[in-house]
């Protein structure tokens, strides 16, 4: 860059006049700023008497508002922090009281399991399906294989093998 345009080693201390002066005023070479007044300077004097307009009495106003809106908001937060601590101490006598609630219970179960024995409940009847009778076959189990090749369908996935190699593979 040029060494017209001021840059942060050639100014003294580095605040935020100087880095917008710098980085936000493109066209430096006419001196425009960001909000479009010209490059003059306000003398740090006037800045200072413009601070010095307000009363003493408005000074005060404003430490008491302050002071007041500083201690709302401390009490704003006290009372959250007691609010969390109550509801904290709330959740605890909660879970204390069903933990003894369920102790007590467990104790009566045991009570009532020595009473009627080891079980709450009776146990459920298991009730089988009745199947009928089958009459026991007459013929052997190899007449059996024999009549099942014949029958054997012609669209059957499996292989219509011997009787002999069936028999084998069951064993």
């Amino acid at each position: 860059m040029s060494s017209f345009l001021p840059s942060i080693d050639t100014v003294g201390k580095s605040s935020l006049v100087a880095a917008k002066r710098i980085y936000s005023a493109v066209d430096c070479l006419e001196g425009a700023t960001s909000n479009g007044r010209g490059g003059r300077k306000k003398n740090r004097r006037n800045r200072a008497r413009s601070m010095d307009d307000h009363t003493p009495h408005q000074k005060s106003e404003r430490k008491k508002e302050y002071s007041q809106e500083l201690r709302m908001r401390k009490d704003k937060a006290r009372i959250a922090r007691e609010e969390s601590l109550v509801e904290r101490e709330n959740m605890k006598v909660l879970k204390e009281r069903g933990l003894r609630e369920k102790k007590r219970l467990n104790q009566l179960f045991s009570v009532y399991a020595v009473q009627h024995g080891s079980a709450y409940r009776e146990s459920a009847k298991v009730v089988k399906p009745k199947f009928p009778v089958l009459l026991k076959s007459t013929k052997s189990t190899k007449t059996t294989a024999m009549s099942r090749e014949k029958i054997s369908l012609p669209h059957s996935p499996l292989p219509n093998l011997p009787s002999d190699s069936r028999e084998g593979s069951q064993e």
